[in-house]
């Protein structure tokens, strides 16, 4: 998270013109380390026949302008809350790498007004990244001059 959070504040303020911030609570009891929390929960859990701490409890607390996201932002927000997260990832991918990542927007358009498909499209274009852009537009090229280009039609996907 130490590494995430300022990248992923940053371009979440840029995309949604709002503060953003992460904070994280493992699913376990401060102070302990997982396997210390995991056998003092040994007896609990094979009564209740499930583990009750572990990484599977942890959580990610999203707040925009101090206010949690849950259930609290509009499907346009969470397309750019989405994006501010994958793309922070992207730069955490090492420098140099013989992999590069590939990121998938599925109709950017939709949701978005142009100001904010705008900011969406400078913070992906900068990224590198094999870009893989769906529309419902026959002309999309606000990422430039498509490199292959598909098209479905009739359930048969058509080299375009």
């Amino acid at each position: 998270m130490s590494l995430l959070s300022p990248l992923a504040e940053a371009i979440g303020r840029n995309l949604l013109g709002m503060e953003l911030s992460l904070s994280y609570r493992n699913g376990w009891l401060k102070g302990l380390s997982m396997n210390e929390a995991l056998q003092q929960s040994w007896s609990h859990d094979l009564e209740m026949g499930a583990t009750q701490v572990g990484p599977q409890r942890a959580e990610l607390g999203i707040r925009l302008d101090g206010t949690p996201v849950k259930d609290r932002i509009s499907r346009g927000q969470q397309k750019l809350l989405a994006a501010a997260l994958l793309i922070a990832q992207i730069k955490l991918f090492p420098e140099g790498s013989p992999v590069r990542p590939t990121l998938l927007l599925d109709d950017p358009a939709a949701e978005l007004d142009d100001e904010r498909l705008a900011s969406l499209i400078r913070e992906v274009s900068t990224q590198a990244v094999q870009l893989i852009v769906t529309t419902l537009h026959g002309e999309f090229r606000a990422f430039g001059e498509p490199g292959r280009r598909y098209q479905m039609s009739g359930g048969q996907v058509l080299a375009g």
